[in-house]
């Protein structure tokens, strides 16, 4: 059989399930770089009867290690690398919160406003409505104190507003999951020829670092454990790579 170029770049979509579930997968989204590693521990015997070098030499698996570089800050990604869990709120009218105002600063509210619906504020001694832009500005997270207007330190204040629909991602709450994994890619070197890469465990290790604010685009790395799956039994038990054979 003669030479075929068989060069390679890769892509595809990464999807995800918690192991040893058998709901649905779910897209973890735009990946920019993934990397296998295998790390191996030796021991050599010296060949003694002249001559040097190596009489025989063994190669022990240690650990295999899966590195990826995510760019879409969803909850289940965070939730992964964070090891957080996820929750919901629906969207809904929140009436009467009572906060006490200060002469500056941030109120937050219980909640997320949704800030394209109708906020009021209302001094409860009066009772007092009182005015967006002259006494407070309303933001996602509460209401910013306009300084030197109506709202004094220690002012009893009632906010009605519109609670956002939202998700919650509460970090370091659990020891970290381990997680199926399938790769759905194509080598685009090659006119997107198709290849599969089962993963059958894949324990992430808590991410060191999550930007919050950039110029560029954010990105955020997960590595982790490809752990030994011993169920099965006449495949490769740590992950296995099914390719298209080329026309």
């Amino acid at each position: 059989m003669g030479y075929r170029d068989e060069s390679y770049i890769g892509s595809g979509k990464f999807w995800v399930r918690e192991a040893g579930t058998t709901g649905p997968f779910y897209e973890l989204g735009n990946i920019s770089a993934a990397n296998f590693g295998i790390d191996s521990e030796s021991q050599s015997l010296r060949n003694y009867r002249g001559g040097g070098g190596e009489a025989n030499k063994l190669e022990r698996i240690t650990a295999v290690s899966l590195a990826l570089t995510l760019h879409d800050f969803n909850s289940a990604n965070l939730a992964m690398v964070l090891y957080g869990d996820t929750s919901t709120e629906a969207s809904a009218a929140v009436a009467a919160e009572a906060v006490t105002g200060k002469d500056s600063g941030l109120l937050r509210t219980a909640f997320m406003i949704d800030t394209t619906q109708t906020v009021t504020v209302t001094d409860t001694a009066g009772p007092t409505v009182l005015a967006e832009g002259t006494d407070y500005t309303i933001t996602a997270a509460g209401i910013e104190i306009v300084e030197g207007g109506g709202i004094a330190d220690a002012t009893a204040l009632e906010i009605d507003y519109t609670k956002a629909a939202a998700t919650y991602v509460d970090s370091l709450k659990n020891s970290g999951k381990t997680f199926e994994m399938i790769i759905d890619g194509v080598n685009d070197a090659q006119s997107g020829l198709p290849f599969i890469i089962d993963i059958w465990k894949f324990k992430p290790s808590p991410a060191q670092e999550v930007g919050v604010i950039s110029d560029d685009f954010a990105s955020f790395d997960i590595s982790g454990s490809v752990l030994i799956d011993s169920s099965k039994t006449t495949k490769s038990q740590y992950f296995r790579r099914t390719q298209k054979v080329a026309a």
